[in-house]
């Protein structure tokens, strides 16, 4: 079950698992959990801003994020508080499809939609 709000609750949780959702949908767990993974660990690096609004919500770095619409599924809640309580990926801060971008140094992960890298 998905639904679509409108606006944001502010709380991390809610706002990490719609980012989770927007970028990621028709991911399995373990590949939404990693998307959580980059926005924790950019808010962990000295590079990022430090909460998720300001992470999600830099230029051009999460097509997902849109004009105050979120999708929102239970799936995507429960793999950002794992993401937040387990920290099993801390060495990925990108997401991408295709094409390696050039500022990634290498990727640590390929899973069905997505590669992860540093």
């Amino acid at each position: 079950m998905f639904s679509l709000l409108i606006g944001c609750t502010g709380s991390d949780d809610l706002e990490l698992a719609y980012i989770v959702a927007a970028e990621c949908l028709q991911c399995d767990p373990e590949e939404k959990e990693m998307v959580a993974n980059v926005v924790i660990n950019r808010m962990e690096h000295g590079d990022y801003p430090d909460q998720v609004s300001e992470v999600i919500s830099q230029k051009g770095q999460f097509h997902g994020y849109c004009s105050g619409w979120y999708v929102y599924d239970l799936e995507s809640h429960r793999a950002a508080v794992r993401a937040k309580r387990s920290r099993k990926y801390k060495n990925i801060y990108y997401f991408w499809r295709g094409k390696r971008p050039e500022y990634v140094k290498r990727i640590e992960y390929k899973m069905r939609y997505h590669n992860f890298g540093q």
